[in-house]
């Protein structure tokens, strides 16, 4: 299941140091800023993606801190831990010369 944050700010201000309710730990992805270069915008966003915070706020447990731009939309998504995979055991044979 995929968690997708959305903010707007319909305000000429920007709001910087925005802390928003984050369901969980993790990487959050900005995915989408209308506040980009590539719209035309100022490109005033957050470098990407935040990690979050064991703050919580919103009621959730967790929390990012964000920047969001004036008359503006951003997006995050989280991105889950990757999945630690454990080692293939190999047999070694007797005789048998290591490559």
């Amino acid at each position: 299941r995929e968690t997708i944050l959305v903010i707007s700010n319909l305000t000429p201000s920007p709001r910087d140091n925005y802390r928003l309710g984050a369901p969980c730990m993790g990487y959050y992805k900005e995915i989408f800023n209308s506040d980009a270069d590539w719209y035309g915008g100022a490109g005033l966003g957050n470098q990407g993606g935040v990690y979050s915070k064991e703050t919580p706020s919103h009621g959730k447990p967790a929390s990012i801190v964000i920047t969001v731009p004036p008359l503006a939309t951003v997006m995050f998504k989280a991105v889950p831990p990757p999945v630690a995979v454990p080692a293939a055991k190999v047999s070694k044979t007797a005789g048998e010369t290591p490559v």
